[in-house]
């Protein structure tokens, strides 16, 4: 009630909780609440020499916070080619398979029990449903989960990705909505990533960076500069 301005910094029931709070007729607020991030490969990039390396700063960005964070990734898209002999979907799933293998030589963290429930139902899930597919660790340290469905899943969280196989990446903006802070894109030729990126930003997207820089946390942030909103500018004529 003393306060002259609010900053919001966490899930639902934080942001509802603090909200409910009474608080002065003239203060203001910034809210930062549950945002969801992915990642898009066009199939150019998907070819570069570079691409295990792009796939590793993919899960650095996958493993850090357990997904938690509004910036974490949890489904990556990547372009068809129509060519015989690209990189198919058995491929890329290798690729991702032997960055997670090489992480686990660090021995990565254990997960909290509620994230071992929500990893072992959508393992389950998966191994089910014989149109589904899935590749894991024998333990939980890392699950990646195939399908070719054009959607935003239900974060699973717990180093748990979703991978799709698209026909043209900008069929994307047909799922973005304002609930989504960043997308890293992968583009390899420079003006058709700046088509993309303006297409996305005019959706509502506030981050658009390449794979391993989704954590970077910069400014602006969700699209606002929070200083410009702290700072009461007084005019005297």
């Amino acid at each position: 009630q003393s306060s002259d301005f609010r900053i919001v910094w966490g899930g639902d029931d934080a942001v509802k909780g603090v909200l409910s709070l009474p608080v002065k007729t003239h203060s203001d607020t910034i809210i930062f609440g549950p945002k969801y991030s992915f990642c898009i490969f066009d199939k150019e990039s998907i070819e570069d020499d570079n691409f295990s390396e792009t796939i590793s700063n993919t899960i650095n960005d996958i493993i850090l916070f357990n997904q938690a964070a509004c910036s974490s990734p949890h489904v990556c898209f990547f372009e068809k080619n129509s060519n015989s002999n690209s990189i198919g979907i058995e491929n890329i799933i290798d690729t991702f398979k032997k960055g997670f293998q090489q992480l686990n030589n660090k021995k990565l963290n254990k997960l909290p029990q509620d994230l071992c429930a929500n990893v072992l139902n959508a393992r389950a899930q998966y191994l089910l449903d014989p149109n589904l597919k899935i590749n894991s660790s024998n333990d939980l340290s890392w699950t990646i989960l195939i399908n070719d469905s054009l959607e935003l899943e239900d974060p699973i969280n717990g180093r748990t990705i979703f991978i799709k196989q698209i026909d043209d990446i900008e069929s994307i903006k047909t799922i973005v909505t304002r609930k989504v802070q960043c997308i890293s894109l992968m583009v390899q030729n420079s003006e058709k990533k700046e088509r993309i990126a303006k297409k996305l930003s005019y959706l509502g997207i506030d981050r658009i960076c390449e794979v391993g820089k989704m954590h970077e946390f910069t400014i602006p942030w969700d699209g606002i500069f929070p200083l410009n909103r702290l700072v009461r500018w007084v005019s005297l004529r």
